[in-house]
């Protein structure tokens, strides 16, 4: 089972939990299409046209930045992926 964690602002936006819980998957592309099942529009934010991660976002998988969205899951049971909007400045 893995825990998706989503922004809160981006949960309202498409009332969705701010975070979701899914079996079966094993990659982060897999994740996306079942938010996008779940929450019409979700996945398609997250992602760019030709499945790359949308350039203003950060993916944890546990406490490990994952740099790509087809990343694959870790197996172990309560895995949580952390959905974070990148922050930038100077």
């Amino acid at each position: 089972m893995i825990t998706g964690h989503l922004p809160r602002d981006l949960a309202e936006e498409f009332q969705s939990p701010a975070a979701l819980t899914v079996e079966g998957v094993d990659t982060l592309t897999a994740l996306w299409a079942v938010m996008e099942r779940r929450h019409p529009g979700l996945g398609r934010w997250l992602c760019e046209p030709d499945g790359a991660m949308r350039q203003h976002l950060t993916l944890f998988v546990g406490w490990r930045r994952v740099p790509w969205a087809d990343a694959p899951l870790p197996r172990a049971e309560g895995q949580e992926v952390w959905i974070l909007r990148a922050v930038s400045g100077g």
